[in-house]
């Protein structure tokens, strides 16, 4: 069984993913670490979504340990979480101020009257 979130939180972990996460979509770098995150896969009661994050330790058992967690509300606000992903949504709010993003309501019947 799937989970939802809405769409201005996939928008803030999608730009997360395009900026800083390779091929994996879930491993990043920051200040020369490697870390990884783990969404959990559950309806969040605000519809949003949260994680955990994990710190790979290359000479260490075991090879990863626990730093922390993330929550992207409903509204695309990052709650908690890295540096790197809140200035994600710190982007969207920006460019949301400037009149550059648009969100479409897709519930509708005529979705393409939205465009």
């Amino acid at each position: 069984m799937g989970y939802t979130y809405t769409e201005k939180a996939g928008a803030v972990l999608d730009r997360f993913r395009a900026r800083h996460c390779g091929k994996s979509q879930n491993t990043y770098n920051d200040q020369g670490r490697t870390y990884f995150f783990d969404e959990e896969r559950v309806r969040q009661c605000d519809d949003g979504i949260r994680g955990e994050v994990y710190r790979f330790c290359a000479f260490s058992s075991p090879r990863a340990h626990w730093v922390g967690v993330f929550h992207i509300d409903g509204d695309g606000n990052v709650l908690k979480g890295p540096d790197l992903l809140k200035a994600c949504a710190a982007d969207r709010l920006e460019h949301a101020h400037r009149g550059t993003t648009m969100y479409f309501d897709t519930t509708e019947e005529n979705p393409e009257e939205n465009l």
